[in-house]
């Protein structure tokens, strides 16, 4: 969505945060969720500042209303760790991504493709932190459960790959950095077409490989 769009989008998230408010109450998990919407079309803007309180506003409703260990907690964690991970807070952003992950692992189980998410999310994580022993074998999980559960040429499940290509090219593997990101490339141009942006990630991965000093592809 480009910028003009999302610019025109607020209004509606922000009357639909103020009804929720008024009629449901400022701590009905619906109220939490029109704070996520509104923070997450801020994010995109580049308001990074003025999502904050409102992604930390969220995730502290879900855990009073919900409960801590409830998955709807843990991806109001992930949101508001994506958001620190971009503002270059990692140790922030690990704790909360860590958390995450295990409540969807104890919630909905090791092999479910919302701790796939998690795993890969912590692994791109350590990855960008130099931390590529412990990233490494969280990217292979995530792969395997999105394999096992999704199919090999599931969106997701190449996504993981992806972002997988960027730690082997970091780790002095280019040919399987190559060959990683192309097939990714590939599965996501023929499910969500040449625009969305995890192709164009997918995109900008599959070309560093083939230069000789190439710094890897966007993380994000």
């Amino acid at each position: 969505m480009d910028q003009g769009h999302l610019a025109a989008a607020q209004p509606r998230l922000e009357r639909a945060l103020a009804i929720r408010e008024k009629v449901l109450g400022p701590e009905h998990p619906d109220t939490a969720q029109s704070l996520n919407n509104l923070a997450l079309l801020l994010k995109d803007q580049g308001e990074l500042a003025q999502a904050k309180p409102l992604y930390e506003r969220a995730a502290a409703i879900y855990e009073k209303v919900l409960g801590p260990e409830h998955p709807s907690t843990a991806t109001s964690l992930t949101n508001l760790a994506s958001l620190l991970h971009d503002q270059g807070d990692l140790a922030g952003a690990r704790s909360l991504y860590e958390r995450a992950l295990a409540i969807n692992e104890k919630a909905l189980g090791p092999e479910h493709p919302d701790t796939a998410t998690n795993l890969s999310n912590l692994a791109r994580l350590l990855n960008k932190s130099g931390n590529t022993e412990e990233a490494e074998p969280l990217f292979q999980r995530a792969i395997a459960i999105g394999q096992k559960v999704l199919g090999v040429e599931h969106p997701l499940t190449q996504r993981y790959r992806s972002h997988c290509a960027r730690l082997l090219l970091d780790t002095g593997r280019p040919g399987e950095a190559l060959a990683f990101a192309e097939t990714a490339l590939a599965v996501l141009v023929a499910s969500s077409g040449p625009n969305h942006p995890w192709t164009k990630d997918s995109t900008v991965g599959a070309r560093w490989p083939l230069l000789e000093d190439g710094p890897g592809f966007s993380g994000n």
